[in-house]
């Protein structure tokens, strides 16, 4: 089950997360430390499955290693029992530990507001304690593409993420107040129900005026009613609250659109069987929103696909490997791949 685990992780959050630099050419140290730190991972788990899944391992071992080192033992058989100590970052792993479930639950509030993957979002809110959101700090980049918002921001109270509103609780201020119940009404409808929340959250009492009279109420007089701010769509696990923010500026809106032509066209060059770092030439002809969102974007467009050339309009300038229709937000728009 650990290597289940293992593999898991190793898959959907290291490899995925890190795609870009395994490919990128920026920065060549940071690309091979990449590499290495897979290679290591995965020879690693082929040691590991060895009593499991004997033939599979030697394979795995064979292709990774004994192939390329002829110093090597010849089958992973042969090779020593891999050694961990001292090799865990325990501050690390914390802090990974709390992103990642910071960043499950921001798929679950997305998810629920059917807010769709690819549209940017201005902004998350995550409500947690001052230590958790120390360690976050050092991966807002990570928290921000995994959540594809602009800006990530944390607090530690959850109360701006929700809507509080507070009533009279009438079975024990109805018969202290009795016929002035009315007023004593108006006066809790006129509180905040944040502040009133958190003070009494905090042991103290909250003041009210009736008939001219201070009265004091305290926790058990009051009765709360909390539901997600219509601006945030909220997820929340024990003390971990995640909000994202829901308004959408025409920017956005245009930024959204441009990530599905990117996603309509990554498709495209899969179908075309072109290999994940080869350079193409592209032609877009979309219409409405949709060449807006290109026009607006279109040197990120060509950026993520790896287009050397991208041409948009009517009549595509060259005949191509490949052709896409699609159809994004009611608009067609059709696709057209060649090799650079």
């Amino acid at each position: 089950r650990a290597i289940a685990t293992l593999v898991d992780d190793l898959s959907n959050w290291y490899v995925r997360t890190g795609r870009r630099r395994f490919w990128r050419s920026d920065d060549p140290t940071d690309r091979a430390s990449a590499f290495a730190t897979l290679h290591e991972c995965l020879v690693t788990v082929a040691k590991l499955i060895a009593p499991f899944c004997p033939f599979v391992a030697d394979e795995m071992y064979a292709n990774l290693v004994a192939a390329h080192d002829p110093a090597a033992p010849s089958s992973v058989h042969l090779a020593d029992w891999p050694v961990s100590a001292g090799r865990q970052d325990a501050v690390l792993v914390g802090a990974m530990g709390a992103v990642r479930d910071a960043v499950s639950l921001g798929r679950s509030a997305r998810k629920e507001a059917k807010l769709r993957v690819r549209q940017p979002l201005a902004e998350v809110v995550v409500a947690c304690s001052p230590a958790d959101a120390e360690a976050m700090r050092a991966h807002l980049g990570l928290i921000s593409d995994e959540l594809n918002v602009k800006d990530v921001r944390f607090v530690s109270d959850p109360a701006e993420l929700v809507d509080v509103t507070v009533k009279p609780n009438y079975r024990t201020l109805g018969p202290r107040f009795g016929k002035a119940m009315p007023q004593a009404a108006a006066a809790f409808a006129a509180l905040d129900g944040t502040e009133v929340v958190r003070a009494l959250d905090a042991g103290g009492q909250v003041t009210i005026t009736v008939d001219g009279n201070t009265e004091s109420v305290g926790v058990d007089d009051v009765l709360r009613e909390v539901r997600p701010s219509e601006r945030y769509a909220v997820a929340q696990d024990g003390s971990l609250a995640v909000g994202l923010l829901t308004d959408l500026s025409e920017e956005l809106r245009l930024e959204g659109r441009a990530r599905e032509v990117i996603h309509a066209v990554q498709a495209a060059r899969k179908a075309a069987g072109l290999r994940v770092e080869e350079r193409i030439r592209l032609h877009l002809d979309g219409s409405g929103v949709l060449r807006e969102a290109i026009d607006a974007h279109r040197p990120h467009i060509a950026a993520e696909t790896l287009a050397v050339d991208l041409s948009v309009g009517h009549g595509a300038p060259f005949g191509g490997i490949h052709h896409d229709e699609h159809v994004l937000d009611g608009e067609p728009l059709a696709i057209r791949i060649d090799r650079a």
